[in-house]
């Protein structure tokens, strides 16, 4: 498929899924400030009219567990989460280090897979406008006149190995990988919207007492006694998903096999993972689809709800 194709399927109004999910916390949560060092560690708290300053799980840290269990499930069976050849290969070359995305490998697996790559996804119809096609689609991939012209140079002399060709590779790739399809890249905003957890009812915090430890040593650190709060297990939260848009049903397959992983085994959220804390379970999940190929008047109805 080529690059074109994709960023068409991406523009493509499809279908809205709201999915509601009720979290329970089975362990101690702390969900902080970003205060490394101080005496006492508070939970982050936002304020929510009609029920003051109240702990929550930002989007930031829901966004991030998630996206670790779709690049495991992902690059744990590539051709299962992929429909085209190119999907396939930018699960594999996905990088996991946040907001990353696709990265071209210094060595592609095969030899002549760049020339290959970048040749199929900026073909024309014709040879003559191959040129043309490269310089609209590196356009929309935001690169500027002086890089395309230096790229078309390139590719001319049949450089396929020079960096920037690997770059152009890089960008037009994430929009074949449906991890950054569904999470976003520094290159384009995901399809999957992640709300704040909000809690249902009201949280009652405690707190831990514990001892920094020199990690050379390992020993307590002098002046290191803090006190950590942290949200009690039993506290229920509710967080609110819409995926909008996905472009195709690799997408949608990935991100069910996300939640279903997450209702099985549950996540690990916040501070001190490594003792038990943070665990988090899935108690129940909720959908609703707005589906935009159906008639306009249920479309606005369902609207009315979401």
């Amino acid at each position: 498929m080529r690059l074109k194709e994709m960023i068409e399927l991406l523009e493509k109004p499809t279908k809205i899924i709201k999915i509601e999910i009720d979290l329970t916390i089975r362990s101690p949560l702390h969900i902080g400030l970003g205060d490394k060092g101080e005496p006492l560690l508070r939970v982050l708290r936002i304020n929510i009219p009609g029920k003051g300053y109240i702990p929550i799980i930002p989007f930031s840290t829901i966004r991030g567990a998630l996206r670790r269990v779709t690049e495991k499930l992902a690059k744990s069976s590539p051709d299962t989460y992929s429909k085209y050849r190119n999907e396939e290969y930018a699960i594999l070359v996905h990088s996991t280090q946040p907001d990353q995305g696709v990265k071209a490998p210094s060595h592609p697996p095969k030899e002549g897979d760049s020339k290959r790559l970048f040749r199929e996804l900026f073909k024309a119809n014709t040879e003559e406008l191959f040129e043309d096609n490269i310089r609209i689609m590196l356009d929309e991939l935001g690169f500027t006149n002086n890089k395309i012209t230096q790229l078309i140079e390139i590719i001319k002399r049949g450089e396929y190995e020079n960096d920037l060709v690997k770059d152009a590779i890089s960008s037009a790739l994430a929009f074949f990988c449906p991890i950054c399809r569904i999470y976003g890249t520094l290159s384009f905003a995901g399809r999957l919207m992640i709300g704040d957890a909000i809690p249902v009812d009201n949280v009652v915090t405690d707190f831990l007492t514990r001892v920094g430890i020199r990690r050379d040593t390992r020993t307590a650190a002098e002046g290191a006694l803090f006190s950590l709060e942290y949200v009690v297990p039993g506290t229920e939260y509710r967080l609110i998903l819409v995926a909008k848009n996905l472009p195709t049903e690799t997408d949608e397959k990935l991100l069910w096999a996300t939640l279903d992983y997450v209702k099985k085994y549950g996540l690990q959220l916040g501070a001190s993972k490594s003792t038990g804390m943070g665990v988090v379970e899935m108690k129940d999940l909720k959908t609703e689809t707005i589906d935009f190929s159906a008639d306009i008047h249920e479309i606005w109805n369902k609207m009315g709800k979401i």
